[in-house]
Parts: structure tokens; C-alpha cells; sequence
């Protein structure tokens, strides 16, 4: 899908194309302006110099000079206000097009195209009641396609400062049944979702950029740094649309899922297969293949400790503050009685999303360059889920390490449950291929996250897995996502009673945490809670970063040796000023830094007791909170350690440690807007001791368990490391 590009000889326009011919797409669609040529008076030599040129082996039938042209059209474009300009005798000398060549609909595989003339000199009209209008609301009635996208020019919403919005084009779409909008004019790549529908801006085809002004509405992400073009993949159950760079940068990934494919089989019960004494011996289950297990290697001894970092996914203060008024977030209310708090923290200064503020959390890096410098910041800024196998280090251009990273390499055990399925880039980024080789101590292996669970849109089944887990076998350092305050917000409203309620169910977990702690004879007395967010909200969104109802946000810190309800500003000792209202600090050199929602990371390993921070963060600003006073020498009880997952196990060593690394390679494959194997995604799991998959009828949840011994401070040498993900699709088919 490309826009924007048809330009005399232009080296932009010829990357682009380039760029579209090396992912053997199946055909292209353009959003209008393919031809900005002008001066024959039929225009089709111009519509050839300015659109053939590029395109011509695309098209079939092509008479023009650049090539033989296409067995098979490959070629749909919708008309500009450029193509009108250049004279619609020329367009229709040069195409040939479906019902009037103006607007037509054109059907491959599971995807129904609506091509419509959004340009006002359309002779059959352009508001939503004209015949044009009238036509495209009643074929999308007629259409049994899985996908129904709308094609044209103007933009019905955009942000650019050059054209904007088109309200002419603010049609009813979502209601007539369409899918997604796709547009061009406005020089700029842009995503808006209204309601939950997507509109795209794509007009960086090749003639030229334009600037930004005020976000529109619904504007989640913009951007105008190169050229490119989008690919778009489809099969019955998913549609994937991303906008990649002629340098082949991947900006954005958006995917929507059929509610037919996305449904979750219910979560299986998993029988405990070993209890586990002062002397244990491993019982393995009838279900899987033993994988070999080398010796643990023996990490010396103390007394175990625990951090739980968790993000509320858009908990905005103003509203948790209400809650905890009406005295309806007891838990809440726990954490800030019993701990330090502030509801001045402040997310990243650029960013105001969910997985670039969340790899700040992880990280501690700001999103960009700090102060401009080179190599400082974690550089992710999409907030799609990405495709399998990318990683933070391949978008940044150099590895960017973690606290899984210093927590795994010394010796303590980790955890990742999410509830969004975006945050299986951090699985990927560090998996035992792509993280880093570990020069602490005694080799850890490279896989940095023990346990990754992640249920999308689904924090009920998540946090049921985590709380098994953890009652079982507690990871050191474990980070757990609640999504439900942003799906609430970004349906009905921050601090709607839909968005209210989403708050109040993330308490109630809190308190099924809380009484977890307090009954595990490890956790007890000796856990930290971290508690933030990664962004407010207002309206029903928050992506406006200079807004403070979506910068300002609350940070909880609960856990031994932390003195009850105090201002963790006051308690930190100057290490931070306190911003105020809304001051927005940037990350200046010399500037008093506020608290902020990346501190969360090295904070985790000052409670573990750990003096190292992240490789590469300057988010470090807790010292004074975060730092462990020594906790008491109580001796460490012996635990009984049950399995919450189908597991192969290895007899257990002398101590805690881990068995060989798992190169863990589960890969789920997109489709491609070209032919895909029908089986939608390669699963390769070297030493996969187990594999439940509920893929029947098109929709399942993927259970993966592998052999490999889980490390831990608290003297526990097995447990099986457990990966689920929902949403998973049955297969693909070629569109």
C-alpha cells in the first residue's frame, strides 16, 4: 500500500517501489496522487512518466515505455486530487479499472477492497448520502469478506499541519461495516483509532514530507521521518498492517484479530507432579520426553529475597485518588499506608504509551537520546505487537540490556506476565538466542526470563498463573502487567464507571497478592512491591505527551524496612525533586529529576540487594528509597515445591542453580500479503518437554513448558519454566 509517490524521476519514489518489489507482495493498492505530472492534454504519457515508471511490471494491460508490463493486473490505485489534475482522460487512457474506474471494489482472498474518489470534482458525489456514498454503504451490506478496508485519498482525520483533516470524508464506516480506512495527501505516516477503528494516514510514497501539528483525536501514532511504504498481511483470522521505511525500519505494526479466532480455550488444569523434601527426588510425568539436565551450579548462600514490579496499565492518580476516598481500593490503600508512595511520578518525557514506557521501566533508559547522545536511549517508540523474533537490540542498533539481564546473570530467577500481547518483544529480546552471553559469575545462559506468561487481554487467567507460580516456586524479580484500566479508558473513558471498575479489579488482585506473600513461608516478610504506571490518560486516550493527565502518574514502593506512608519524594532525600502540578522536567543535564516510571528497574535490584544497575541506564534516581537494609538472618525453610505445568525434571543438585540454557525458538509467523504456508506459524522448541496447543475451530491458547531448571536464591532447583500466550490462530491461507 503506497501513496503519495508519482514524481518525475524521484530517487524516493524509486526506493519505495524497490521496497514493495522485495517483500513479492501480490499486488499493490495506492492511495491516490499516483501521477503529479502535468501538460498533455490527454495525460497519459504524464500518468506513465509519473506512475508507470515505477510501477509498469505491476500493471497488465501497460502500453507504456518503461517494461512489458504484468501477466496479471497487480496495479489498484484510487485517484488523487494530483491524478484529476493531471486529467482524468488520462487516467482512463492509462487504466483499466473496475464498474467506472473512479470507484470500484475488487475482492482477493479474505480481504473485500472498496476503492472510492474522494476528489470533489467526483461527478457522483462525495458526502455520505451521494451516490458514490450510497454505493459503497451498500456493498460493504453486501460483502461476506472477512476484511472490508476503504481506500482512498483525503483523510477523513490527520494531524498533519499541511492539509489535516478532511471533513468532507467523515463518513460512516465502522457503522456501514468497514474494517479500517486507508488514505493518503498529508505527506506523513500516521495511525488514528476512533473507537476502536483505525484510520491510516500513508503518504510517504516518494514526492516529498510533510510536518506535524496538533494531534487529532485519536492519533496514537505519527511519523514523517523517511519514506516507505505499508505492507499489509491477511488471512481469515488476522490482518496485520505495518508501515516500514525504504531502509527497511519497521515504524508501526497494528493487527486486528476476528472475535471468532481470538476467543481463549479455557486454561487447562495442570496436576502437581512432584512434592519436594529436604531430600527430593524428581518425579517426571507420563506425557513428555526427558530432556537431559546438567548440574545446577551452587550459588551461595542468603536469605531469599523477592521483588514484584508490577505496571497498572493506565492507572491515571486523580481517579485511583477517588477510589481510595470513597474508600473502594483497599488494597490500594495498603500499599500507600504501609509504604512510600507519590502521585507525582512522571512516565518518559517524549513518550506517553504503553511499550515504550514500559521498556523504560525495564530498562531504565528514556525512549530517545538522552541530551542527543548517541547509544543512551532504548529507542522503541511503536506500540503494536511486533513481528515474531524482533527484538529491542535489532531497532536500536545495539543491545539493550535489562534488569532480567542483571537479576538472571546474578543467579536470581525471573518471571514476565503480561496481559497484552505486545510485551512478547521482551520474551524475544530475551530469549536464549537473542540475550546477551553472561560474564557474571557463573554462567546463567542467555535466556534472561525464567517464566513468560502472557494472556491477551486476558488479566484474570494471567494473574491465575502467576499466583500458582509463585506459590509453587517464586521468581526473585518478577514484572506482572494489568491491562484493564487502559482497555477500560480507551473504550469508555478515563475515569468512567467502566474505567472505575477496571481499578477496582486490579485491587482486588493486589489483595490476592498481598495474602499470597503473606502465606508463602519464602515470600513472607521478605518481598518488595513496585507499583507504577506507564502512562494516565483523558478522553479515551493519552497520547499527547505534553498533557499532564497523561505524564503525571503514581509510583508505590512496599516492603520491609520501608517506613509507613511517607512522601517518597521527602523519603529519597533531595535525589529528586518533586515537579510540582505539572512541571514536565525533561532529561537536561543539571535538572532536578522526578520520579519516574523508569527508576522502577534499577530500584528492583537495589531491593534484591544487588549494587550493580542496568548496563546503559541513567534512569537511576531511588537510591535512597530503594537501597536494602540488610534483612534478618533467618534461616531458609524448606518449602514443598509443586508444579503448576506439565514438566520434564532433572534430578535436582547439591543447591540452587539451573540446567542448560533453553534455546527457546517458538517463532508464530505472520502472514504475509503473499502466499503463506497454511499452517500459520513454526513452532521450534529444541527442548520443549511438553506442548498443549487449544488451535481447534480457529481460536487456542498456547501452553509451552520446557525442562529447564529454574534458579533461585531460596534453594529450589527445578520448576518447570512456563510460556502461555492466547490468541494464537489456527492457520493461515494466501489473500
Amino acid at each position: 500500500m503506497v501513496g503519495d509517490f508519482g514524481a518525475n524521476n524521484s530517487t524516493p519514489a524509486t526506493d519505495v517501489s524497490n521496497l514493495i518489489r522485495g517483500w513479492n507482495v501480490d499486488f499493490v493498492t495506492t492511495v491516490g496522487d499516483n501521477n503529479y505530472c502535468t501538460g498533455n492534454s490527454d495525460g497519459f504519457e504524464e500518468f506513465d512518466l509519473c506512475m508507470g515508471r515505477y510501477y509498469y511490471d505491476f500493471m497488465k494491460p501497460y502500453s507504456g515505455t518503461y517494461g512489458a508490463g504484468a501477466s496479471v493486473n497487480k496495479f489498484w490505485p484510487a485517484l488523487g486530487n494530483h491524478d484529476w489534475d493531471a486529467g482524468i482522460n488520462g487516467w482512463y487512457g492509462f487504466m483499466t479499472l473496475p464498474n467506472n474506474e473512479r470507484y470500484y471494489e475488487l475482492v482477493r482472498g479474505p480481504v473485500h477492497f472498496f476503492f472510492v474518489d474522494s476528489d470533489t470534482r467526483e461527478p457522483d458525489g462525495t458526502s455520505a448520502a451521494s451516490t458514490q456514498g450510497v454505493w459503497l454503504q451498500t456493498r460493504l451490506a453486501a460483502s461476506t469478506s472477512a476484511w472490508k478496508v476503504v481506500v482512498f485519498h483525503h483523510p477523513p482525520y490527520s494531524s498533519s499541519s499541511t492539509h489535516g483533516s478532511s471533513a468532507w470524508m467523515q463518513w460512516p464506516f465502522q457503522a456501514w461495516g468497514a474494517t479500517a480506512v486507508l488514505n493518503g495527501h498529508d505527506h506523513t505516516y500516521e495511525r488514528i483509532v476512533q473507537n476502536g477503528f483505525p484510520y491510516f494516514v500513508n503518504g510517504l510514497g516518494g514526492h516529498s514530507i510533510y510536518n506535524f501539528g496538533t494531534p487529532v483525536s485519536g492519533s496514537v501514532l505519527r511519523y514523517n521521518g523517511n519514506y516507505g511504504a505499508m505492507l499489509v498481511t491477511a488471512d481469515s483470522c488476522q490482518m496485520t498492517y505495518q508501515f516500514i521505511t525504504r531502509l527497511g525500519a519497521v515504524i508501526d505494526t497494528y493487527t486486528q484479530t476476528q472475535a471468532a479466532c481470538a476467543t481463549p480455550t479455557p486454561t487447562p488444569t495442570l496436576t502437581p507432579t512432584a512434592t519436594r523434601t529436604a531430600t527430593p527426588t524428581a518425579t517426571r510425568t507420563a506425557t513428555v520426553t526427558p530432556t537431559p539436565t546438567a548440574t545446577p551450579t551452587a550459588i551461595s548462600a542468603a536469605p531469599p529475597v523477592y521483588v514484584v514490579h508490577i505496571s497498572v496499565d493506565g492507572l491515571k492518580p486523580q481517579h485511583l485518588q477517588q477510589l481510595l476516598d470513597a474508600g473502594q481500593a483497599p488494597n490500594f490503600a495498603k500499599l500507600k499506608a504501609e509504604g512510600a508512595w507519590t502521585f507525582n511520578a512522571r512516565t518518559d518525557y517524549d513518550w506517553t504509551i504503553t511499550l515504550p514506557n514500559h521498556t523504560s521501566m525495564l530498562t531504565g533508559r528514556p525512549v530517545n537520546d538522552k541530551y542527543s547522545t548517541v547509544g543512551t536511549g532504548h529507542r522503541w517508540t511503536t506500540n503494536t505487537t511486533p513481528p515474531a523474533g524482533t527484538t529491542l537490540h535489532g531497532n536500536a542498533g545495539y543491545y539493550v540490556a535489562s534488569a532480567f539481564d542483571v537479576a538472571h546473570d546474578n543467579g536470581y530467577s525471573t518471571g514476565l506476565y503480561a496481559s497484552k500481547d505486545k510485551f512478547v518483544v521482551y520474551r524475544d529480546s530475551y530469549d536464549a538466542t537473542n540475550g546477551a552471553l553472561d560474564v557474571t559469575g557463573a554462567d546463567n545462559g542467555r535466556n534472561k526470563i525464567d517464566v513468560y506468561v502472557n494472556y491477551d487481554l486476558n488479566s484474570t487467567s494471567m494473574f491465575a498463573a502467576y499466583l500458582a507460580n509463585m506459590n509453587a516456586n517464586p521468581t526473585n524479580y518478577t514484572f506482572v502487567h494489568f491491562h484493564d484500566p487502559d482497555t477500560a479508558g480507551h473504550a469508555s473513558g478515563w475515569g468512567s464507571a467502566p474505567y472505575l471498575d477496571a481499578v477496582k479489579a486490579v485491587d482486588a488482585k493486589l489483595g490476592q497478592m498481598f495474602a499470597q506473600i503473606a502465606g508463602n513461608a519464602l515470600m513472607n516478610g521478605n518481598t518488595t512491591i513496585i507499583l507504577s504506571a506507564d502512562h494516565g490518560g483523558t478522553g479515551t486516550g493519552h497520547s499527547t505527551e505534553s498533557d499532564a493527565a497523561n505524564y503525571v502518574i503514581e509510583m508505590m514502593l512496599w516492603g520491609p524496612n520501608i517506613p509507613a506512608n511517607t512522601n517518597m519524594y521527602v523519603l529519597n532525600g533531595g535525589l529528586t525533586t518533586d515537579p510540582g502540578a505539572t512541571g514536565r522536567p525533561d532529561y537536561a543535564l543539571g535538572s532536578g529529576q522526578p520520579i519516574r516510571n523508569g527508576d522502577g528497574g534499577n530500584c528492583a535490584l537495589r531491593r534484591l540487594g544487588l549494587s550493580a544497575t542496568i548496563p546503559g541506564s541513567s534512569i537511576n534516581n531511588l537510591t535512597n528509597v530503594c537501597e536494602l537494609v540488610a534483612l534478618p538472618a533467618t534461616p531458609t525453610p524448606t518449602p514443598t515445591a509443586t508444579a503448576t505445568a506439565t514438566s520434564t525434571r532433572g534430578a535436582p543438585g547439591p543447591g540452587p542453580g539451573r540446567g542448560p540454557s533453553r534455546p527457546d525458538g517458538d517463532r508464530d509467523r505472520n502472514c504475509e500479503w503473499s502466499n503463506v504456508d497454511p499452517d500459520g506459524h513454526t513452532d521450534v522448541d529444541e527442548h520443549a518437554a511438553a506442548e498443549s496447543t487449544g488451535h481447534a475451530g480457529g481460536a487456542g491458547e498456547r501452553v509451552e513448558v520446557s525442562g529447564q531448571q529454574q534458579r533461585s536464591r531460596h534453594g529450589l532447583a527445578s520448576g518447570g519454566i512456563q510460556r502461555q500466550r492466547v490468541g494464537e490462530r489456527a492457520g493461515a491461507v494466501g489473500v
